[in-house]
């Protein structure tokens, strides 16, 4: 009757330096004892679930952990300490290394068994099946499916702070934030819970008989497309993916749904923080996504019962948006992903803007941004003496027909990248925004003039979907795109 969560397996990475929560299923009244490293803890079942906590220890290994209750006993092999990253959002954390740029080159060489990982497995909805992951190292022919975010983040963190690095990987194409949340946490919210309010009326007489058959016949074209795709052959030849799909209690986008069938799995495993990659699928609602931000690491880090976890996440990369590239949707989001990362204690962003491709929601090019994760990582975690940000402009006035802008993080004078700055604009007091030319006047500041304006009022950079600014730091961080009214001279 025994038994350990999927989580607690073989090759398994436990947090350091912290109380490592262990847990699993047996009978009602039965002791447990759980003992790994000399140091035991034991609890009493109730509700056919239990949950000890094993004491702080530091990074090493491997050990052996022992479960037993009732004469029954489980051992769990190749168990090492070291920090545990939680990995969640969309499809751009979710996508596997072998997808991108260079990608699969990396994973058929790399041997870096210290990396391990586990995917909380991708369920839609609770269906009563108990479905196990697996931890799985870094090595040849292993890390193929690794989120490739993820992996880099931790390759980095491996090499660097010389640890093992444990990622649970917990993303869901397409999702929004609000999935990631917790029920009564979004219907509190008086602003939020617009999202759960437009679900309950997609549903509203909804015919459950009709809808799970449209629902069953949807997941076995899914299955299907979806592996055939995994045996490489191109989507242009596959028929396309009904989408979305059947909306009803089993709808993977439904408030709420992936916090109950997905992130609940991991909780509360220790951590020493968060990795987040979302907000394409919110960007219709940029001026909601502070707030959600805002609630939805209050929420993550309440039920991981540590409210000081870090939570590094990337601003969204340049995107064509089909066709739209002038359009301005993705940069409110990025607007409001940048004032989340200066409201929210303990947060920072990565900067992805040169990352992308005009194309593709996807893009390839994730190395760097695992990287830029890692370097704010080590900066703001483990105490490095580097510079995660890049330029972050500090203050901006009027000079005449001028604009002066001052940055700091510009890691030893700005740069551009490649030919001349590009990205920058000016406007009046009426914002009727035109092109301007921007130079580097020193290692710090920059100034912005147009030949079409006597005094500028506002300035704003790289204010667009699909955008060419190109400013950089002399660490070669890229700048975030923003926008400013001007102070007086």
């Amino acid at each position: 009757m025994l038994k350990l969560d999927p989580l607690f397996s073989e090759g398994m990475i436990l947090q350091r330096e912290k109380p490592a929560a262990i847990w699993g299923k047996g009978k009602d009244g039965e002791r447990v004892r759980v003992s790994c490293r000399e140091a035991s803890a034991e609890t009493t079942v109730q509700g056919g679930r239990w949950l000890v906590h094993l004491p702080p220890m530091e990074a090493g290994g491997p050990f052996e952990l022992e479960a037993e209750s009732a004469g029954v006993i489980r051992r769990v092999t190749d168990v090492w300490y070291g920090d545990v990253w939680l990995a969640g959002g969309q499809s751009n954390m979710e996508m596997q290394l072998k997808s991108t740029l260079d990608g699969l080159e990396e994973a058929n060489r790399v041997h870096e068994p210290r990396l391990r990982l586990y995917e909380i497995p991708p369920v839609n909805y609770d269906d009563g099946q108990e479905h196990a992951g697996s931890w799985r190292q870094a090595v040849q022919g292993n890390a193929a499916k690794f989120s490739a975010v993820a992996y880099y983040f931790a390759r980095e963190i491996v090499r660097t702070q010389n640890i093992p690095v444990g990622i649970i990987s917990c993303s869901k194409g397409a999702t929004f934030a609000s999935c990631w949340v917790d029920e009564k946490t979004l219907k509190d919210d008086p602003v939020l819970r617009i999202y759960w309010d437009e679900y309950i009326e997609q549903i509203r007489g909804l015919d459950l008989e009709r809808y799970f058959e449209e629902d069953r016949q949807f997941n076995e074209q899914a299955i299907e497309y979806y592996r055939r795709l995994d045996e490489g052959v191109p989507a242009e030849q596959l028929k396309p993916l009904r989408w979305p799909p059947p909306i009803g209690p089993r709808y993977f986008l439904r408030p709420c749904g992936m916090y109950e069938s997905m992130l609940k799995k991991a909780m509360p495993y220790a951590l020493k923080g968060f990795l987040y990659y979302q907000g394409e699928a919110d960007a219709f609602r940029s001026q909601m996504y502070e707030r959600m931000m805002k609630m939805l690491v209050s929420a993550w880090r309440r039920d991981w019962r540590d409210p000081s976890l870090p939570f590094l996440f990337v601003q969204l990369s340049n995107f064509g948006c089909m066709g739209d590239e002038d359009g301005e949707g993705l940069a409110l989001q990025r607007e409001a992903q940048w004032h989340a990362s200066q409201s929210i204690p303990g947060a920072a962003m990565a900067v992805s803007i040169d990352c992308g491709d005009i194309a593709d929601i996807h893009p390839q090019n994730k190395r760097p941004v695992g990287e830029r994760l890692a370097l704010l990582a080590r900066e703001r975690v483990y105490g490095e003496p580097v510079d995660g940000s890049g330029p972050t402009l500090e203050f901006s006035r009027t000079d005449g027909d001028h604009a002066v802008l001052r940055f700091v993080h510009d890691g030893g004078g700005l740069a551009a990248g490649g030919g001349r700055l590009q990205g920058f604009e000016l406007a009046d007091e009426n914002e009727q925004y035109v092109p301007a030319v921007a130079v580097i006047a020193s290692p710090d500041t920059i100034l912005v003039r147009s030949d079409r304006l006597r005094k500028p009022v506002y300035v704003r950079y790289g204010w667009r979907n699909w955008t060419d600014a190109n400013l950089f730091g002399g660490t070669g961080l890229p700048a975030s795109p923003f926008r400013a009214r001007l102070g007086p001279n």
